[in-house]
């Protein structure tokens, strides 16, 4: 009862924002001949519309991640924010990006576990924030691979991040779709082999094949392979990644071996993203799901050497 207490309050917010938003359209708004800088009414709504799908994905969330979701609210992004780096604006698309710490990646962690979240789902409920925000987000490799060890952290199931260097997540004004979240891009030190579990997915992938990128962290710029995807959330198809580029594969098996001597496929993995009943889809040189894979603790995110059950 206090659950569906809380989502209706939640809808309750949303039908004030969307009358109040209303009233001020209809009554306070100078027309954009008026005012050459005045906002245009259908920039307005758009906003408005925004604001609401921002708000009914958080409070349709927060009845399974309420942890998660209060640590993702309490991050002050724009307070922390800072003018993004000349050598991202390549990537970026917003005028702000958020740094986060080594502590950010402590408690990011702790409260994925508390809600036994998999990598894909709060990946996607951070970018939701972001947008909402439209604030960038410009991350250390080595900030996170050290949250992991200092925490004994096993990603479960998620992209590969073996030998990152950094990673860059920004919103995109431009973007009218209304699932999209942001833009990722993940820089690696160098092109790498990478095996998911044979039920997910029997191939075998080739990180980091795609351009190189430029990435400045700590005063350092560096050139480095990269991994580019679109992180996305639809009421009818899910949420998780799609448009991924920079990732080659091949079949395991005979298969797999005849082909290793001519060629990796272009395309290796083109989406990885968790359906709405679900169900993990793999979009790749072969496609594959895993049923059930929200209620499977293995692909969560977890304390390694505990148990996982199923």
């Amino acid at each position: 009862m206090r659950e569906k207490g809380r989502l209706k309050r939640g809808f309750q917010i949303i039908f004030f924002i969307n009358f109040i938003s209303g009233l001020l359209l209809s009554t306070t708004v100078p027309s954009a001949s008026a005012n050459p800088r005045a906002i245009s009414p259908e920039e307005i709504q758009k906003r408005i519309e925004q604001q609401s799908r921002f708000e009914i994905r958080r409070e349709m969330q927060r009845q399974r991640f309420p942890n998660f979701i209060a640590y993702v609210e309490q991050i002050n992004f724009k307070k922390r924010s800072v003018p993004v780096h000349p050598t991202h604006k390549k990537w970026i698309s917003v005028n702000k990006a958020f740094h986060p710490t080594i502590e950010d990646w402590n408690l990011f962690f702790k409260f994925a576990i508390k809600d036994q979240m998999t990598t894909l789902r709060a990946f996607a409920i951070l970018a939701n924030r972001l947008k909402f925000e439209q604030v960038a987000v410009v991350g250390s490799g080595v900030d996170f691979k050290t949250a992991m060890e200092k925490n004994h952290i096993d990603l479960g199931l998620s992209l590969p991040f073996e030998n990152i260097v950094g990673a860059i997540w920004s919103p995109d004004p431009s973007n009218d779709d209304p699932d999209f979240l942001v833009h990722t891009y993940f820089f690696y030190e160098q092109p790498y082999l990478h095996r998911f579990d044979d039920d997910v997915l029997p191939v075998d992938l080739k990180v980091g094949v795609g351009q190189k990128g430029s990435l400045t962290l700590d005063h350092k710029k560096y050139d480095l392979p990269m991994v580019e995807a679109d992180l996305f959330y639809s009421d009818t198809e899910g949420t998780g990644f799609r448009n991924v580029r920079g990732i080659q594969g091949t079949r395991r098996g005979i298969l797999g071996f005849f082909q290793s001597i001519l060629f990796f496929l272009p395309n290796g993995l083109s989406a990885m993203y968790i359906d709405p009943e679900g169900k993990m889809i793999t979009e790749a040189i072969m496609n594959t799901e895993v049923a059930q894979f929200e209620k499977n603790k293995k692909y969560a995110i977890s304390i390694k050497n505990q148990s996982h059950g199923s």
